[in-house]
């Protein structure tokens, strides 16, 4: 148990450490998939939203205008303050935040009617307590939507972008496929509606020199992912769209977004 609690702290306090850079990240605060969350979300003006492993609140600004209240959950507390340092920027309300871990939500049963996770459920330690936590703290009817690049089922292909990933996070990675996903909501208890794959966050690409630079990425492991991604299959190169860029390299992770309801 303390070993448990120990690899907790360090990735809250790594997180933390990204908190300042994250809020700047255009792929986090200005992606096209928040919007695209919205729509399949079909939120109400009565209802509220749990923004789950929040970050610095993107999604919780873009879907404030149309609930009644949003409330901010991530491990990270450091990435709380900044959500509500960017909503002061934005001259919005400051929401309500509570720090936490995705496999042990601090809500009551019930206390939400939509949750929104985008760019956070692949760091999910466990996705079935995840996916059990949200059926919990969704009331009967309610919606969830889950955003994050995703695993494409083409072997080749998420190789790449797993080692990629696991180069980025400060902790281990777990890539769904959109029905996989779906697969874990319908097992805790949701009906799984419907999934998009590919969904584009940014038409631009991701740069890997600036990803690195977001997730303090150290040179060695910033050179091995350039060599991953330029010496890559020919097909997985094409499917990710990988373009050397004088010394950078751009590439288009494979974003999916997956939604269910609670039966």
């Amino acid at each position: 148990m303390r070993v448990a609690v120990d690899r907790l702290t360090g990735v809250r306090e790594a997180f933390d450490a990204r908190a300042t850079s994250y809020a700047l990240w255009p792929e986090l605060v200005r992606g096209e998939t928040r919007h695209r969350v919205l729509e399949r979300l079909e939120p109400v003006a009565d209802e509220v939203l749990l923004d789950l492993g929040s970050g610095p609140g993107a999604m919780a600004r873009a879907a404030g205008p149309f609930v009644k209240r949003v409330v901010l959950c991530d491990l990270s507390p450091a990435m709380l303050r900044a959500a509500a340092l960017e909503s002061r920027r934005a001259e919005r309300l400051v929401p309500p935040r509570a720090a936490g871990d995705a496999s042990s939500l601090p809500f009551r049963n019930g206390s939400f009617d939509l949750i929104a996770c985008r760019h956070s459920a692949r760091l999910f330690g466990s996705p079935a307590a995840a996916a059990a936590e949200m059926q919990r703290v969704l009331r009967h009817g309610g919606r969830v939507a889950i955003c994050d690049v995703m695993a494409t089922g083409d072997p080749a292909v998420d190789h790449v972008l797993r080692a990629l990933e696991e180069l980025l996070a400060p902790c281990p990675v777990t890539l769904l496929t959109p029905a996989a996903w779906g697969e874990q909501l319908a097992r805790a208890g949701f009906r799984r509606d419907w999934d998009d794959q590919p969904v584009v966050e940014l038409e631009a690409g991701r740069s890997w020199l600036d990803a690195c630079a977001r997730c303090g990425v150290a040179q060695a492991a910033c050179d091995e992912g350039k060599r991953l991604l330029l010496d890559a299959p020919a097909d997985a190169r094409r499917s990710l769209g990988v373009l050397a860029h004088g010394t950078d390299v751009v590439y288009h992770p494979p974003f999916g977004i997956v939604g269910a309801t609670r039966v």
